[in-house]
């Protein structure tokens, strides 16, 4: 009898206490996951922070803002491995902002935060890509021969051309921001011309590409702050005067964390401020 007793008062103990288990389990996953969600939200400020103190802010003719950093782009803050079928662009300078969409499941880009370096970014697998949900007067983007723009990207090495940033209203005017590991290079698409420019160690290397078109009809690109290659290029008498769907990431096996687009040629010195941001930012080595 006394042994029936213990083992009935054993057996009720081991229940309290795999209940107590239990609980202390599901305050600490409850706890892991406010953690997780503090840091995130956390680290989504302190880059952000980085952003509204930048000299984009401060530069008038901002025409275009993709800031994956910025937790408001998105409807809420995502998690790692979430996929994206809006955001929108950070503009200061615009009412309205430009919204990126994609209504197919399966085209949708990845959010994703870097088990590296443990940034956010875009991740495109090639079929994927973002495009606006109106089509935009050239002009709104770009000026007929002057804009500047910047790209934070990482290219997976496919073997096909992606278009990371296209402006394409199939009637000769366009824009397009072509890259390609297999050939090695980066290639400006504008009107009718285009030219490329060689890049070092472009395969899975997080880059900051530059492109500036000046009032001279004259195109340079540049690499990590480094300029590649410089060329004429006269646009089509046509070029920004229609309206075309602007896309980002077509075609991409890769990564994008941030464009930015002037539509005016920056002085030297702007565009050195800007890509010292972007560098300290994600946290890229420029020469």
């Amino acid at each position: 009898m006394y042994l029936i007793k213990k083992t009935g008062l054993k057996t009720a103990f081991s229940i309290m206490e795999l209940s107590v288990v239990i609980v202390i389990i599901s305050i600490i996953i409850g706890a892991i996951t406010v953690n997780k969600y503090l840091i995130k939200t956390a680290s989504f400020s302190s880059l952000r922070s980085l952003s509204v103190t930048s000299p984009v802010y401060n530069l008038k003719d901002n025409s275009f803002w993709l800031d994956v950093s910025a937790a408001d782009i998105f409807n809420s803050v995502p998690s790692s491995g979430d996929k994206v079928s809006s955001i929108f662009d950070v503009n200061p300078n615009l009412e309205t902002n430009v919204q990126l969409i994609q209504n197919s499941t399966s085209n949708q880009p990845e959010f994703i935060i870097d088990t590296i370096d443990n940034l956010p970014a875009l991740r495109f697998d090639g079929n994927d890509k973002l495009v606006s949900s109106s089509q935009i007067i050239g002009f709104d983007l770009f000026k007929p021969s002057q804009f500047t723009i910047f790209l934070v990207q990482k290219y997976y090495s496919p073997n096909h051309i992606a278009k990371v940033l296209s402006w394409d209203d199939n009637f000769g005017s366009e824009i397009n921001i072509e890259a390609a590991d297999s050939l090695g290079y980066i290639n400006f698409k504008f009107g009718g011309s285009e030219i490329s420019a060689p890049t070092s160690n472009f395969a899975n290397n997080w880059q900051i590409i530059t492109i500036k078109q000046s009032m001279d009809n004259i195109a340079t690109i540049s690499v990590n702050s480094i300029d590649t290659n410089s060329d004429s290029l006269t646009p089509a008498s046509s070029m920004i005067s229609r309206s075309s769907f602007l896309e980002i990431g077509s075609g991409l096996n890769g990564e994008i964390r941030e464009i930015i687009i002037f539509k005016k040629e920056l002085s030297d010195e702007n565009i050195s401020d800007i890509e010292k941001y972007l560098a300290n930012k994600w946290q890229i080595n420029i020469d």
